[in-house]
C-alpha cells in the first residue's frame, strides 16, 4: 500500500515520519530539494520537501488488489516481470483452503499464479 499527497495538483508519493510529512519526486520540483539519506550522500535523482498537513489538498493509499477465481486478494508482489508471475496474499483460511494457497506462517496464506490468471486493480481510499 502506498500513500500519496496532492500538493499544488500533482500527486506525488508521501511518507510520514514522526510528525514530519515528506513530498517525493523524481524531477527537480519547485521547492524541493535533493534528498540526502541518513549517510550523508546526496541523491541526483531524488527530491524531497517537507509540507504540513494543511499545505496538502488531499492524502489518499493505493492498493494493489487482484481478482482470482471470483475472489478479492492482495498483491503481494510481482514475483518475475518476464514470466509475469505474481504473488497473492490473504489471511483468510477458507478462501486460502478453497484455492489452493499455502500457509506462509500462522495467520497468512500465499499463492503464485500467472498475470493472466487475476484481474488486476487499484483500490484508492482517502485518508483525509
Amino acid at each position: 500500500m502506498e500513500t500519496y499527497g496532492m500538493y499544488k495538483g500533482k500527486q506525488y508519493p508521501l511518507t510520514k515520519i514522526g510528525q514530519r510529512l515528506i513530498l517525493k519526486s523524481t524531477n527537480e520540483e519547485p521547492g524541493f530539494t535533493k534528498y540526502v539519506d541518513v549517510l550523508g550522500k546526496i541523491h541526483e535523482d531524488l527530491f524531497v520537501k517537507e509540507v504540513k498537513r494543511k499545505d496538502l489538498e488531499k492524502v489518499f493509499q493505493v492498493n494493489d488488489l487482484a481478482y482470482y477465481k471470483g475472489e478479492k486478494f492482495d498483491v503481494l508482489n510481482v514475483i518475475n516481470d518476464d514470466t509475469e508471475e505474481i504473488e497473492l496474499f490473504t489471511m483468510n483460511k477458507s478462501k486460502a483452503e478453497k484455492l489452493g494457497f499455502i500457509q506462509h506462517d500462522q495467520l497468512s496464506f500465499r499463492k503464485t499464479t500467472a498475470r493472466k490468471e487475476v484481474e488486476l486493480v487499484k483500490e484508492y481510499k482517502d485518508l483525509l
